[in-house]
């Protein structure tokens, strides 16, 4: 199963909680997880590898679209970018990829 998410630093905590439900109700599904993201922080992506790394067969794949995509944000956006993320990082990822399931970081996967 491929899955796409993104975050900023300060949406960490919230994430990991999502991450771990996911992971920890489908311990027997493999999934490839892919974070999009801008300029996260060392220890964020630290974090998310250990918690990916607690379950078999789930990979993160970290996509930093980094000054790629700031030319395709209105200057007038007055929101996090990451919001816009789920809209343009399909762009950026991994052409053989054919269906991928975004998931909002702030929610409980069952």
């Amino acid at each position: 199963m491929n899955v796409m998410i993104s975050i900023n630093d300060k949406f960490l905590e919230i994430a990991k909680v999502m991450l771990y439900s996911l992971f920890y109700n489908n311990r027997d599904t493999s999934v490839d997880l892919y974070l999009i993201c801008h300029d996260l922080s060392e220890n964020t992506v630290n974090e998310l590898e250990k918690l990916v790394s607690q379950f078999e067969a789930k990979r993160l794949h970290v996509v930093d679209i980094g000054s790629h995509i700031e030319n395709d944000i209105p200057l007038y956006v007055s929101y996090s970018p990451e919001i816009l993320y789920k809209i343009l990082g399909i762009d950026y990822l991994p052409r053989d990829i054919h269906k991928i399931l975004w998931l909002d970081a702030d929610m409980i996967v069952k």
